[in-house]
């Protein structure tokens, strides 16, 4: 540090306003060199974040239709499934009453052969029981 205030002390003041007036010069054009590479870099930010911001939403979009469209058909498929089941549900609630009605035709047939009115005429006459209320 010594070194380069003695050097400095043999400068005379035309010499250090030269070296002033280069560090300035120096100085500007660093900052307008900086403010430029800014500016560009910040364009070039903003349009990869276009891009992406772009991609996204069509990524997006793209998603969203296949869930939709997935949705549909699972829709579709949950609706089959459904009208399968119902079916089967009516099918066997019919075989069961059909079961019912031979079951009760075969308690009254044995009523008939042990004698009217007997306990083992239970399920014909809570049937009728049912039937009148």
């Amino acid at each position: 540090m010594d070194y380069i205030l003695q050097q400095l002390s043999h400068l005379d003041l035309g010499q250090i306003l030269v070296m002033g007036a280069m560090l300035w010069v120096m100085y500007t054009r660093i900052l307008s060199k900086m403010d430029k590479v800014e500016e560009r870099l910040g364009t070039k930010i903003k349009e990869v974040d276009d891009k992406l911001s772009t991609q996204i939403q069509k990524v997006d979009d793209k998603l969203s239709a296949q869930i939709q469209k997935l949705e549909s058909r699972l829709s579709v498929e949950v609706d089959k499934v459904e009208n399968k089941i119902q079916k089967v549900e009516d099918k066997l609630g019919a075989q069961i009453q059909k079961l019912d009605e031979k079951v009760m035709d075969i308690d009254r047939k044995v009523c008939h052969m042990d004698g009217a009115l007997s306990k083992c005429c239970v399920l014909s006459s809570d049937a009728q029981l049912k039937k009148a209320e």
